[in-house]
């Protein structure tokens, strides 16, 4: 695809596809932003949906229903444009409700009390819905207007939101800029929302409208997850967004997508499906509406831990109760205890089960008794099905609807547990969802199961960025292990954490020299060591795991991490008092900070006895078993704690417990002292896979496996096995050497090079220059420059964040490398700057920073430094914006060198002074607008003229005289708020002290009488919500000027009553016991 494609080329080609799809097409620009007469017949800009399509397909859906009733239904869905963004969460779950199960309508027939529900969207049949694919559709918010690129629409609601970016353009400005912004500007459009799209052409990324830029995925394969993408002739001949339209949106493919693949996490976090989980469970059900020719082996669904097979289950399972008419039974079963409470945890999060007490037989014996029955769900381990080994295994059921879906299939499916499964429901259907099957000689995993319905390896999912790519470093210690260490037999017992006795035997006697090797004491203090002194130092400081070969080498472990860690602490306070500069102070604080947060954990399962078990090793197990049962103040167990990224429990200790089916994104370091190999191996080093970001570690780029037993042979062959790799070139695995982050970063530090370049910055000259102010200047030319438009420097951002992210990944293993971080250092000076993170600091402060950052002396001067009351710090003294001379300001900012630089303080304080008057008093939204308008002419080249800074400078003027208006009016914020409400046009002078006069009594009767009117949640009930509305009435009814006639008065009452109230819905007051 060549580069001179523009953002309207794109835009135009895709309503071609569009069209091509059977959509039909509207083109809704208009040349002024207000007019109505762009082809969606709304009422106002404020209204989302089409009404007109929206009441003629729901009349077309649901003929037996009174038209009055449907009519009553539209108008309420048209008219829900409430621009209160906090409501976004709840309305988007209860809308998408109403898609997909409709609205229950309750009316008389013939005396009769009927119940129907109202169709918004026929899923059955698509061709009985209407598409439309809609471009620059503006839609008017509480400040200004906004214009999504393209929504797709079915039958008149917006359902699928595009953002479209030029070629040049980092794809993740849609997502930065523009979604967030849409989002904050005009929440109601997202209440409907089902999936946002972004596209450069290049890269085009989907996701929904609640997650982070790191959860949102390519959609590059159409029909199969085996499909070979072919991404640089993508990237470099195609179109990319044609992959997803063709894979996604066609009119059946689109409505199967929202109806069975998208997810609610309690309610809250919006979970939509993957390429790959789409496709997968697509072919899963095929072979389930195939079952009867299959024996009962509906097959294997092989998907890589960490790319959501969890969520692909919970799609399975509700697909089939929606789409296929029957009484089934779902047998979900794991094999141990762990992963089966995971695994019933994410179906009650999502909503599939309700009542956990009804499907978790608590004995084989209860297990037997609910197989008898009807029930729809039940979760087991495959232990629940031991018997009497004298006795044959009775029959159970023989209903042929009995789903069994195994997580994992490890070896406890193929044997006698498995095989007592099959004989007491003989007929049932048996579907296994693993990230390793056993791929032996024997093919168990296909053999019990059928062949796989669909595969998606490691490598697959690390190509799609379902989940972060992983890196290895060694880190073996100097004592030597034997080659017992890797028998398949010693790897099987060391698997388990609880061993029967003939294993312990064999463990104490034929393998004693290898454990004893593993567990000697100068090995482990060597591995401790390590840590204590790796862990700190990372820059990505996620979460970690040390795991260990059995229980009490993981107790010894965290005894010696603990002793090397107070000694580590001890020693910073030391290097502290003999560290010669700033850089490294901040270094070493940073360090203890950290050292002091973290909190660790031992993991392992209990078992009778073990206190004097573990006195034989000189160890103390009941201490640590008091904090594995340690609940916290929100009570949340130790699992739910170590989950939480921002709990201390940073580092937890384990053998075999949380190395399949746990699931913590933030972690991303395992250290690894335990032999392992095959499945095992992978479903360890998996723990580190997912994707994972916060604003304040930045974005998990990868995860970190650090060897402290030489297995790396043992990885290769694993992953060429469930990797998707086939070569024995160690560059052709999906886990890569640390050397490769550095190459990362060498090349995303040359991206970021070439896109100062194409503004005439040369990061290079800047710092080879010696001249301490030459380089200053250059530094502030050069960010004036990046500046010159929220775009420019809006995409300079998103290329620094990266090239930190991955020098966080990078650390501290960078620091054994010859890298020359000037450059590196430089641009995240630069970011820092425009940030306004070390604005505010007095010169000689500001010099020992940049000091360390950039070994040149600097002077700093800057215009305003931003507090969270909206002062301004100009020449180091706090002003208000009354005491603002803004003659001499706008004066002083047209005379600068850097002219960008000092709008763009002024605007942070604009912005930030504007938002705090908006928020105490709506009315204000006339500035919003005219702000807006200055912004537009900043990104426009609008500086260069006259004319802007007259408009800038009379803004700024009016702005300072509304933000003393209470105070002239002699009225609080709150008041004049109601003042302004209650005003109409044409009042006398009188009127206008009557009306003011009537919002000072409102206001303090609703006060006053604040328990009686505004009780604690009184806007959820109508009762209460009436009696404050009639308050409202009795007071304005007395205290407003007779010019407010009947039409009048009943808009002023209904205008104030319906700001008190979304006041209070979004908790800015009016509220019980303020």
């Amino acid at each position: 695809m060549v580069d001179f494609i523009t953002e309207d080329d794109l835009e135009l080609r895709i309503m071609e596809e569009f069209e091509d799809l059977g959509y039909s097409l509207l083109n809704a620009y208009t040349k002024t932003n207000s007019s109505l007469k762009d082809g969606t017949h709304r009422q106002t800009k404020k209204q989302v949906v089409l009404p007109d399509v929206l009441l003629e397909y729901a009349r077309k859906l649901n003929p037996s229903i009174p038209d009055a009733l449907i009519v009553g239904e539209v108008q309420a869905i048209i008219k829900d444009d409430s621009l209160n963004s906090r409501l976004l969460k709840d309305k988007n779950y209860e809308y998408y409700q109403s898609l997909i199960n409709g609205v229950n309508i309750k009316f008389s027939l013939n005396d009769e009390e009927q119940i129907e529900t109202l169709k918004l969207i026929d899923f059955e049949h698509p061709e009985n819905n209407y598409f439309i694919a809609a471009r620059q559709v503006w839609i008017a918010g509480e400040i200004g207007y906004r214009r999504p690129d393209i929504i797709v629409y079915i039958n008149g609601l917006p359902l699928v939101w595009i953002e479209l970016k030029k070629p040049s353009e980092n794809v993740q400005l849609g997502y930065s800029k523009n979604l967030m912004d849409q989002k904050k500007d005009i929440p109601q459009l997202f209440f409907f929302n089902q999936l946002c799209i972004i596209s450069n052409g290049h890269i085009t990324k989907a996701g929904s409208y609640n997650s982070t830029f790191s959860h949102y995925f390519e959609w590059l394969k159409i029909e199969d997850e085996k499909e070979v993408i072919d991404r640089t002739k993508i990237h470099d001949e195609e179109l990319s967004i044609q992959y997803l339209l063709k894979g996604l949106m066609p009119k059946a493919k689109v409505l199967d997508y929202i109806e069975n693949f998208i997810l609610y996490l309690n309610k809250d976090t919006k979970i939509v499906a993957k390429n790959h989980q789409f496709l997968g469970v697509n072919h899963a059900i095929e072979a389930f509406e195939n079952r009867e020719a299959r024996n009962g082996k509906l097959g294997v669904f092989w998907h890589t831990q960490g790319s959501g097979k969890s969520f692909s289950m919970v799609m399975y399972v509700r697909k089939i109760r929606r789409k296929f008419a029957g009484n089934y039974t779902f047998l979900l079963v794991t094999d141990r205890n762990d992963l089966d409470s995971q695994l019933i945890k994410n179906f009650v999060r999502t909503g599939v089960v309700e009542d956990t007490n009804m499907v978790k037989p608590k004995s084989g014996l209860q297990l037997r008794k609910l197989l008898k029955s009807n029930i729809s769900m039940i979760f087991t381990t495959i232990q629940k099905f031991r018997y009497d080994k004298y006795k044959e295994f009775p029959l159970l059921s023989e209903r042929k609807d009995i789903i069994v879906i195994v997580d994992e299939a490890h070896r406890t499916q193929y044997k006698n547990l498995a095989e007592n499964m099959r004989k007491g429901i003989p007929n049932a259907q048996y579907i296994a969802f693993t990230g390793t099957p056993l791929l032996g000689s024997k093919q168990l995993t296909y053999d019990y199961f059928g062949n796989p319905v669909s595969e998606y390896t490691f490598n697959d999912s690390i190509n799609d960025g379902a989940t972060v790519p992983l890196f290895y470093t060694k880190k073996v210690p100097t004592v030597n292990l034997n080659n017992d260490l890797l028998n398949d037999e010693f790897l099987d017992i060391i698997d388990k954490e609880e061993l029967t006795e003939e294993e312990r035997k064999k463990l104490e006697n034929k393998y004693r020299s290898s454990l004893n090797v593993m567990k000697r004491d100068d090995r482990l203090d060597e591995v401790a060591q390590y840590i204590v002194k790796h862990f700190p130092k990372r820059g990505f400081l996620g979460k970690g795991m040390v795991i260990s070969v059995d229980k009490y080498a993981t107790v010894m472990m965290y005894n010696k991490v603990q002793e090397h860690w107070k000694k580590r602490i001890r020693a910073i306070n030391s290097e502290l008092q003999r560290a010669q500069s700033q850089e490294e102070k901040e270094a070493l604080v940073k360090e203890k900070t950290f050292m002091n947060s973290v909190e660790m954990a031992v993991v392992v399962s209990e078992e009778s006895g073990e206190e004097e078990k573990f006195e034989r090793f000189g160890l103390d197990i009941m201490q640590l078993r008091k904090r594995y049962h340690q609940v916290d103040d929100e009570g949340r167990d130790i699992e739910e704690q170590f989950k939480d990224p921002d709990h201390p429990l940073q580092l937890v200790f384990v053998t075999a417990m949380w190395l399949t089916g746990f699931d913590a994104p933030s972690v991303s370091t395992l250290y690894l002292d335990k032999p392992m190999k095959s499945h095992t191996l992978m479903q360890a080093i998996a723990r580190a896979n997912r994707v994972y970001s916060d604003d304040k570690r930045g974005i998990k780029i990868n995860g970190l496996i650090v060897d402290h037993v030489n297995i790396f042979h043992y990885m290769k062959k694993a992953l060429k096995d469930y990797g998707g790799s086939h070569h024995e070139a160690e560059l052709d695995l999906p886990v890569k050497q640390v050397d490769e982050l550095v190459e990362m970063l060498v090349l995303t530090q040359e991206e970021i090079i070439h896109f100062c370049t194409s503004l005439n910055i040369d990061l290079m000259e800047i710092v080879n220059t010696e001249d301490v102010f030459s380089k200053t200047c250059k530094i502030k030319s050069a960010v004036n420059v990046v500046l010159a438009t929220d775009e420019q420097k809006a995409q300079f951002i998103i290329y620094t964040n990266l090239l930190k992210n991955i020098y966080d990944a990078s650390c501290p293993e960078i620091f054994q490398y010859d890298w020359d971080n000037r450059i590196f250092k430089l641009v995240q000076y630069m970011s820092k700057l425009m940030g306004n993170l070390i604005q505010n600091e007095r010169i000689e402060d500001a010099q020992v920073k940049v000091e360390g950052l950039l070994d040149v002396s600097v002077d700093s001067e800057n215009l305003f430094y931003i507090k969270e009351d909206s002062d301004v710090d100009y020449d180091n003294k706090t002003i208000s914006l009354s005491e603002l001379d803004v003659e001499s300001l706008i004066a002083k900012i047209q005379k600068s060198e850097y002219v960008n630089i000092e709008l763009v303080e002024l605007r942070n304080f604009i912005e930030q002074k504007l938002e705090a008057m908006l928020n105490k008093n709506e009315t204000r939204v006339s500035f919003a607008q005219r702000y807006e308008k200055l912004v537009q002419g900043y990104n426009a080249g609008a500086t260069a003229n006259e004319n802007y800074f007259e408009e800038l400078k009379k803004f700024v003027k009016d702005l300072k005289k509304e933000d003393a208006r209470a105070s002239t009016e002699h009225l609080s914020e709150e008041e004049l708020v109601l003042y302004d409400l209650l005003l109409k046009e044409k009042l006398t002078k009188e009127e206008e002290k009557q009306v003011k006069s009537a919002a000072t009594q409102l206001y303090h009767s609703l006060m006053k009488e604040n328990g009686k009117f505004l009780s604690v949640d009184w806007f959820k009930d109508e009762q209460p919500k009436q009696r404050v509305k009639n308050k409202i009435e009795t007071v304005l009814d007395k205290a407003l000027p007779d010019s407010y006639d009947k039409e009048v008065f009943q808009n002023k009452t209904e205008t104030i009553f319906q700001f008190i109230l979304n006041r209070a819905v979004s908790g800015r007051g009016y509220v019980g016991n303020l």
